[in-house]
Formats: C-alpha cells, structure tokens, sequence
C-alpha cells in the first residue's frame, strides 16, 4: 500500500478529488448548507455524549465538586489578551503529499512527503495550504495533511509579532480599523475562533461569499460576525 500511496498518479487523483470537490462547495449553496448543518449536529450529538459521559464520572467519583466550585469562585477573570500563547512550530504529515512552490494545486512540485516527515512551519494560510521549511527554501503542502508535532509557549505580544511578520499591510498610525457593512471572500479562507492560526476552525469561507465585517485589524486579521458570534478571517483573502 505505501508503493501504492507513492505513486504520482495516485497522488495527481487524490489532489484532482480535492480540486473538484472544492469547486463543488464554491458553486453549490445549498450543498454547502448542508454540510454546515451537518457538521453543527455531528458536533452538538457529540458534545452531549461527552457531557453526559463527565457528568456519569463526576457522579460516580463523587468527590472534587466541592473544590472546583470553590476555585472557580476565587478564579479572578483575566478573559481579553492572554499572556501567553501555544504556537505550532514544527509539523508532521499524515499522509503521501507533493510539496509545491506555492499554494496552488497547478504550482511546480518540489518534492513528495511520507507519512510522517516533519517540517518547520513558517505560515498555516487560510485558504488551506501551510508554508513549510524544505531543504531551507520556502515550499507549501495542503494543511489537510498536516498536524502539529512540536509546539512553543509564546507571549501575546511575541506571538502577535510573529503573525505581523506575513502581513502586507496596516493602517497607518492605528492598531484597528473600524469599519462597518460586508466584505467578500477573495479566495476560500477559514473562519476561526480567534485572531490566530492556531484558533479553533469554525468553518469555511468560499469565494463570493459575503461575510459581515465588525473591524478590520492591523495585525492582519478581520473581525467577522459568524452564526451571530464573533468570528476572525484573515484580512488577505476579503475584500
């Protein structure tokens, strides 16, 4: 199977699978509806057997409640900046991938990755491709087939620093820009929890579609309301 899996046509088919499906997404709606709903009730079936499942343990432990009520209770609330954040720095493939010059299914292949090569990661992108490290030079692989396999504790504001670092550009002489009404998604980006890449993953956001912008910040990231909740987007890939 892996002399199977590392064959360039299997891998073309499967990258060709992956083009035509995201085509697929970008020009059906109601497909993507779809899916958006089914993957809410997959999570929600999922978050109460889970609950349902701490909630038997706690019973049957019957001790600790006491305790943890007490300190959350004593717990001042520090929600807003975090002090520090957990960045990914290296990561791991999960599958046979071809590593191309840029982020583009038709870009020049640089190289083929097995299961299990590691790279250091320079850029997880929205639009679902990672700038890796390969034989020192820039490169990029599908995100779908990386996962994180070394992480780092960074300050915020070293972490925010390294963000800024693939910005190309920031409102002059402001840490935000106010605006207000929609912006249009450019090119497929993911919608996540926090300005960061490493933020949960909401969703996806295809080309053309229309998302209410709350305010676009000079760290490259633009606040979005998403399912009425706050939601971020990289600035680069909306317009």
């Amino acid at each position: 199977m892996r002399e199977v899996l590392l064959q360039d046509d299997v891998i073309d088919l499967n990258n060709k699978t992956a083009v035509v499906y995201n085509d697929m997404l970008a020009q059906d709606s109601t497909l993507v509806d779809f899916l958006s709903d089914l993957t809410k009730e997959i999570e929600k079936n999922v978050g109460e057997t889970l609950a349902r499942a701490e909630g038997t343990e706690q019973t049957d432990s019957g001790e600790g409640d006491a305790e943890e009520d007490a300190q959350e209770a004593d717990t001042p609330d520090v929600s807003g900046t975090p002090a520090s954040e957990t960045v990914v720095t290296e990561v791991e493939t999960t599958d046979v991938v071809n590593i191309r010059t840029s982020d583009s299914e038709t870009a020049d292949k640089l190289g083929k990755a097995a299961v299990g090569d590691t790279f250091k990661l320079l850029e997880e992108r929205g639009n679902g491709w990672s700038k890796v490290e390969y034989n020192g030079e820039k490169a990029f692989i599908k995100s779908d087939y990386l996962e994180p396999s070394k992480t780092e504790v960074r300050d915020a504001a070293q972490a925010t620093e390294t963000e800024g670092e693939t910005t190309s550009e920031e409102p002059d002489g402001n840490e935000t820009a106010a605006t207000s009404g929609m912006v249009t998604v450019k090119e497929n980006v993911r919608i996540r929890s926090g300005a960061s890449e490493t933020s949960d993953k909401l969703a996806t956001a295809y080309t053309g579609e229309k998302l209410e912008v709350i305010m676009k910040q000079a760290d490259g990231w633009t606040k979005i309301k998403y399912q009425g909740k706050t939601a971020y987007v990289k600035s680069d890939y909306v317009e």
